[in-house]
């Protein structure tokens, strides 16, 4: 939802031995750039700083756990609808909410944070591993995304057989003329609709809203080759689908959807 590729700074590491686990801390500090994709607001570069966070892990030859924190400043960051701005302002008088909401519109100062836990557990046969995510953001375009998921996958010879559950919930707030203006329908001005449509686009564009059941296998063919099939069964809910892109603009998934998956994958290294 934040596509951060990479972060310009420096990192500092400490680790430690004990007798029965390793302890590891990392900080980082630095800044990164990034362009919002498929959407009609802007093609301008934002920038995250200052861009810090720290982990910390925990392991040992058959478990691993995890915590991780990022923080970031979005700095220069222009509204992503400037030219929204008139016909937002021009609502103020029959909408309370129009400034407030337009303030939120725009990425400059406003932070973002990432929280992660995690862990994986190994046996003799099992491998079974989690993970919980937090992202909350001081913007309309990322207020609150949690997701996690769950998983074990059975060893047996050159063969992992995998199964697990993955779901991911940020809050939608759909804006609807008739909640939000103080004047009856019959009142409204032309195109007040279209209005709300792109507003509702702008507070839902990382609004994702989801739970995915996957399974498959993976055959280790030899060192180097590698074959992977999978299933993913998705239920996406209503105004959820930020990770589903619909290529035509301001349309919305206005009912729960399922869709099934199949990847089959063939990795090799030499």
């Amino acid at each position: 939802m934040v596509p951060i590729r990479n972060v310009d700074g420096f990192d500092v590491t400490y680790t430690r031995n004990y007798e029965d686990f390793e302890f590891r801390l990392k900080a980082y500090y630095g800044a990164s750039d990034f362009i919002i994709n498929d959407n009609d607001w802007t093609e301008e570069v934002i920038e995250l700083s200052p861009l810090y966070g720290t982990s910390l892990e925990l392991s040992a030859f058959d478990w691993l756990f995890t915590l991780k924190y990022s923080h970031g400043t979005y700095e220069d960051a222009h509204r992503l609808a400037p030219s929204y701005e008139n016909d937002i302002a021009q609502l103020a008088p029959i909408w309370p909410g129009a400034n407030y909401f337009f303030e939120a519109l725009s990425l400059d100062d406003f932070t973002i944070d990432y929280y992660a836990v995690g862990g994986r557990y190994d046996t003799e046969h099992f491998s079974y591993y989690a993970e919980l995510t937090r992202i909350s953001g001081t913007s309309s375009f990322v207020k609150e995304i949690n997701s996690g998921y769950v998983s074990a996958v059975y060893h047996h010879g050159n063969f992992d057989y995998f199964l697990g559950y993955a779901k991911t919930h940020a809050p939608t707030n759909v804006l609807r003329p008739e909640n939000e203006l103080i004047i009856p329908p019959a009142l409204y001005p032309p195109g007040i609709h279209e209005a709300f449509t792109f507003m509702t686009a702008s507070v839902i564009a990382a609004a994702s809203h989801q739970n995915t059941i996957f399974a498959g296998y993976s055959w280790h063919i030899n060192d180097n080759w590698s074959f992977k099939v999978q299933l993913d069964v998705t239920d996406v809910g209503a105004y959820g689908e930020a990770l589903w892109r619909n290529p035509a603009p301001y349309v919305f998934l206005e009912q729960d959807e399922q869709v099934k998956t199949w990847f089959i994958n063939l990795s090799f290294n030499f």
